[in-house]
């Protein structure tokens, strides 16, 4: 059951961040809602985090999150001059579901490595098929899969899957010094992903989907890679990778960049396995905390 648990909310994962792209794509060009958007579907996520695993539930905060999509769908047709509260519910309802489920994920596979890469993997494929394949048919096609897949998870998943252990351990200085670590990890992988993916986005077309792609597989492998040869070992190869990745691609430009793009999101996995450990007990606020990590290099962008 705890397969089909991490299969079902990996397709979520990425019929969500497709759905929530596509409909800010069909609504709103404007800047600041984007900016508005990303603040709310990332930055709230530790805050998100720490009620999920206040209230231990589940079903709650997934069905709160489509009740998110399925009114901003409604405005963007009925009302979509509202372009601020769409991004308003978008974002909100982003958080919620990234949360629900990196910790159902981590809390059904007592934190297995590989399940968390398979469900990180398919949302920046999402993101690219939302953006480059955008329509108001696509929206609804995705508003109705996450629609089926939620209700395929509530008839057929344990309804108490993802209740969380109550083994809260206090959290050590060691643990905390460890968590600020692996955020700023986060944040400069981030930084190295953004700039290798504005290099393979650069070829333009349909190279975006090939990117994504790339980066999606390179999410899905780490956490195999990592089981198999060690998270330490694995994260030190990776970070060669990517280092030698930097110094080659002058300008993020030239094939080695989807080298790059590949090796720095093998870390994701790892990243999130170690941040798991740190805080056992805590799997939606981890999870959250390292997903707010990924913004300090975006913001950076608007300067």
């Amino acid at each position: 059951m705890k397969n089909l648990s991490v299969f079902l909310a990996s397709l979520m994962h990425f019929c969500v961040d497709a759905l929530c792209l596509c409909c800010l794509y069909l609504t709103t060009g404007n800047a600041h809602d984007y900016l508005v958007y990303n603040v709310l579907a990332f930055l709230t996520q530790p805050l998100t985090g720490i009620i999920v695993d206040k209230i231990n539930g589940k079903y709650n905060v997934l069905f709160s999150a489509v009740v998110l999509f399925l009114m901003a769908t409604s405005m963007a047709v009925l009302t979509p001059d509202y372009k601020t509260v769409i991004a308003v519910l978008l974002g909100a309802g982003n958080s919620l579901f990234h949360v629900w489920g990196g910790r159902e994920v981590a809390i059904v596979t007592k934190n297995d490595i590989r399940a968390l890469g398979i469900f990180v993997s398919p949302g920046v494929l999402g993101l690219a098929v939302g953006a480059f394949l955008c329509s108001w048919m696509l929206l609804f096609i995705l508003l109705i899969a996450i629609g089926i897949l939620t209700t395929i998870h509530f008839c057929i998943v344990n309804g108490n899957a993802s209740v969380g252990s109550d083994n809260h351990l206090k959290t050590n200085k060691m643990a905390v010094l460890l968590m600020i670590a692996i955020c700023v990890v986060v944040m400069l992988r981030s930084y190295l992903a953004g700039g290798f993916s504005s290099g393979a986005d650069s070829d333009g077309g349909y190279m975006v989907l090939i990117a994504a792609a790339v980066a999606m597989s390179g999410k899905f492998l780490g956490g195999f890679l990592a089981r198999l040869a060690g998270s330490y070992m694995t994260a030190f190869v990776i970070f060669v990778v990517a280092s030698v990745a930097c110094l080659v691609a002058k300008n993020y430009v030239g094939g080695v960049v989807y080298v790059g793009l590949f090796a720095v999101n093998c870390t994701m996995p790892v990243t999130l396995h170690w941040a798991e450990k740190l805080l056992p007990g805590r799997e939606g606020f981890s999870f959250g905390l390292l997903a707010a990590s990924l913004m300090p290099p975006y913001f950076l962008s608007y300067f």
